[in-house]
């Protein structure tokens, strides 16, 4: 009989050095889909086709889950779907090998593109709603227990929040003191429902019973204190306690000082008190620990920008387009570094660039549109 042992036991198989993710995973050219009717130049149009055909067609649908990482690095949601999709794809012994932490399973590349883009996912927003999961668990042999733990989950992955919520409290009344990664579990239903008060209510309270526990000899990297003040951080950033989203970062860093994304996390913070140029020294040690996230790089140039210094702005948006080709915030980016510099023709032509790239929704591509006389495609 399945039960959650197998969820419980995937929090500790994350490998934080991020090989290929899912936007690496993705072809040069958009994959060919059967039924597509959305934009093809939307990140959401292509996530929410993947979604759509998950179940039935899941290479199809990692196929769509890499090319919407790839338009908007930014989204946690197709890297989180390209892991779910990808694990769908492997044979079921695979699957259960990785759940089980199994040495062998993470050997397999397919495993290791899953895992790190399920860890890229989780680092541009830890609170993703992880509901796709349950997909990956229907897929394996066996039936659910029905017991209330179970029922929560299940509840959660559906997108019935409150009544995920109403089962861990009585789950997390129960046990009172005891509770530990129940409160992390109603903490995500919590934010998926938009009360990150109460997420972050939840964190708090399972951070400080971890300071009570003994130290385990191996800590897995989504049981860790660091990836948990990650979360906590996250979530007073949402709630604009800056002060408190420091401190979180930066014990964060006590805990691990190669966790790049607790300095982006400081990044985060100096810009929301502009002060811009520490934003640029957190991101220097953030890229320094990891030269490929073209995120890194846009954000660094942004907080140049604000210094006016143009050159070293420039030069990190143009890393980032190189890093993501398909990305049209970079784009847009240099242009304005250059219609700032008064270079109006490069400007001009970035901006044409801009436009052949960004959504057919994108508010400022329809500004832009109106600024340059130029007619929708």
């Amino acid at each position: 009989m399945r039960t959650l042992a197998l969820a419980v036991a995937m929090l500790g198989v994350a490998t934080v050095a991020v090989a290929q993710t899912a936007d690496q995973a993705a072809p040069p050219t958009a994959p060919r889909v059967r039924g597509f009717t959305g934009d093809p130049r939307d990140w959401e149009s292509w996530f929410d086709h993947g979604v759509r055909v998950l179940r039935v067609a899941p290479r199809e649908a990692a196929a769509a889950f890499a090319w919407s990482a790839r338009l908007d690095p930014t989204r946690a949601e197709p890297h989180f779907a390209f892991y779910a999709a990808t694990m769908l794809v492997l044979p079921r012994e695979r699957t259960v090998q990785y759940f089980r932490g199994d040495a062998e399973a993470m050997g397999d590349p397919r495993v290791l593109a899953a895992d790190s883009a399920r860890t890229l996912g989780l680092m541009r927003n830890p609170l993703v709603h992880r509901g796709l999961e349950a997909v990956m668990f229907d897929a394996l042999p066996g039936s659910f227990r029905d017991d209330r733990d179970t029922r929560a989950w299940i509840a959660y992955s559906n997108g019935e929040l409150l009544q995920a919520v109403r089962l861990h409290t009585r789950t997390i009344d129960r046990l009172g003191e005891r509770a530990r990664w129940q409160l992390f579990d109603r903490a995500l239903a919590y934010a998926a429902s938009g009360d990150s008060r109460a997420a972050l209510q939840d964190l708090r309270r399972l951070h400080e019973a971890l300071k009570t526990d003994e130290e385990s000899a191996s800590v897995t990297f989504y049981r860790s204190k660091h990836f948990l003040l990650q979360m906590i951080g996250t979530l007073q950033l949402r709630n604009s306690d800056v002060t408190g989203a420091q401190a979180s970062f930066a014990e964060a860093l006590v805990e691990d000082a190669s966790f790049a994304y607790a300095h982006a996390g400081l990044a985060q913070v100096a810009r929301a008190q502009q002060r811009f140029g520490d934003a640029v020294e957190a991101l220097n040690l953030a890229i320094e620990l990891n030269d490929r996230d073209a995120v890194f790089y846009h954000a660094r140039g942004a907080s140049q920008l604000s210094l006016s210094n143009f050159a070293e702005a420039l030069a990190d948006f143009r890393r980032a387009a190189e890093l993501q080709p398909l990305w049209p915030a970079p784009v847009l980016a240099q242009a304005m570094v250059l219609e700032r510099q008064r270079q109006d023709e490069g400007a001009r032509t970035l901006y044409l660039r801009y436009l052949e790239m960004a959504p057919a929704s994108d508010p400022q591509a329809r500004s832009i549109r109106q600024r340059l006389g130029v007619g929708a495609p």
